[in-house]
């Protein structure tokens, strides 16, 4: 009886072919459906999609699947074939290049950041002459799929886009799978997970607002209204304050103007 391959394989060289050929990420739905029919494989979807290997977008908690969630590959799931090879090597390549990007660009405005673009890869690399041009959505959703410093911007399957941030730095350099894993190891150790800084933003915003409306009610001390109003956000924002422009600042500044005035009406 011949065997049958590991449902990780079936599901790593199914999803590989699938961003290449038609240049976006399968569904679960999609994996799961392939891995049954076709290869009689009736292990649960999210036990055929290890997280070291692939990634889910959206991710479910408690390690549930959505069908309709988008499966990508990691940087580890890449097949150990030529044109898996090829295409670390133009992973790599790409890093490095956006962390020159990142190092050269100049902001036209506060906040903007650097970005870089598959147009921009394929350009400076000439891939069109060479007609690895057809390995870009690979490429893309290898770098989507990892942290290396850069943010998918949506919106822009098919022809992808990255904003650059400063975390790329760390990568400047690497050129080989092993050099970019114990380097990104090693930023999990160092810093913060970053987080949306429009959420903390927003977080800190809503503490300045919501401490006032909570202690009037209350009729709370005026230090106490005051010590609750401003204490939390500014403990949300020392711990975020390298995730946060200048723009954000000021919404978070005019949050606290607001609270002030509350206080001030209630209060005095």
């Amino acid at each position: 009886m011949t065997e049958l391959p590991a449902p990780q394989d079936v599901a790593r060289d199914f999803v590989w072919n699938y961003i290449r050929d038609k240049g976006r990420r399968p569904t679960v739905g999609e994996v799961d459906r392939v891995l049954y029919r076709d290869h009689a494989v009736s292990a649960d979807p999210a036990s055929a999609l290890p997280v070291d290997l692939f990634t889910i977008t959206p991710a479910l908690p408690d390690g549930r699947t959505n069908d309709d969630a988008s499966v990508g590959l990691t940087l580890n799931g890449v097949p150990d074939s030529p044109e898996g090879k090829r295409v670390l090597d133009l992973v790599f390549t790409a890093i490095r290049q956006a962390a020159d990007r990142e190092r050269e660009f100049e902001p036209a405005f506060p906040g903007e950041t650097a970005r870089f673009t598959a147009s921009d890869f394929c350009d400076f690399n000439q891939l069109g002459r060479s007609g690895a041009d057809r390995l870009l959505p690979l490429v893309g959703e290898l770098l989507r799929s990892e942290h290396w410093g850069g943010t998918w911007i949506e919106g822009s399957e098919g022809f992808w886009a990255f904003e650059v941030s400063r975390d790329v730095r760390q990568f400047n350099g690497v050129s080989d799978l092993e050099t970019y894993l114990r380097r990104r190891s090693h930023s999990r150790r160092t810093f913060h997970p970053k987080m949306n800084s429009f959420f903390w933003a927003a977080a800190a915003s809503a503490f300045a607002v919501a401490g006032v409306f909570i202690a009037t009610p209350q009729q709370w001390p005026l230090d106490q209204t005051i010590s609750f109003t401003a204490t939390t956000p500014a403990m949300i924002l020392s711990l975020h304050f390298r995730n946060l422009d200048r723009h954000l600042y000021t919404c978070i500044a005019f949050a606290f103007i607001s609270a002030t005035w509350f206080i001030v009406r209630f209060y005095i």
